[in-house]
């Protein structure tokens, strides 16, 4: 939980509350292989929120790692320490999904990703 505080420059109260949710974020990030996620991305480079929590551990596990940022209405990946703009798909079995808040574009974007990942060729 520090070193996460430290790298998104935030603090956070030491509730009991937050403390579970960051427990929840760490164990899915931790057994799942790509992360996904659904947010907005900051001029620092973070994402807003809780799901910035998880996106910041997918960093630091070098996990891959896809955000749609609802503001910019696009996919983003983590790659070579900076974002770049792309279309995810699923590749792994085990994948993580994290994000709050999502608008209709957010939404949609999780369909589409999954229409990409899970739907053969001649069903789409």
């Amino acid at each position: 939980m520090e070193i996460v505080s430290k790298l998104m420059k935030r603090t956070y109260s030491r509730t009991d509350k937050i403390r579970k949710v960051i427990q929840s974020i760490f164990h899915m990030v931790n057994s799942g292989h790509h992360v996904i996620a659904v947010g907005w991305i900051q001029a620092d480079n973070t994402v807003k929120g809780g799901t910035g929590w998880g996106v910041e551990l997918a960093k630091l596990f070098n996990r891959p790692l896809s955000v749609y940022d609802q503001e910019r209405k696009g996919g983003f990946s983590w790659e070579d320490s900076q974002w770049a703009e792309n279309t995810p798909v699923i590749t792994s079995d085990t994948f993580v999904g994290t994000g709050r808040y999502l608008s209709d574009d957010g939404l949609q974007a999780l369909r589409d990703l999954f229409i990409r990942s899970f739907v053969p060729a001649e069903q789409k």
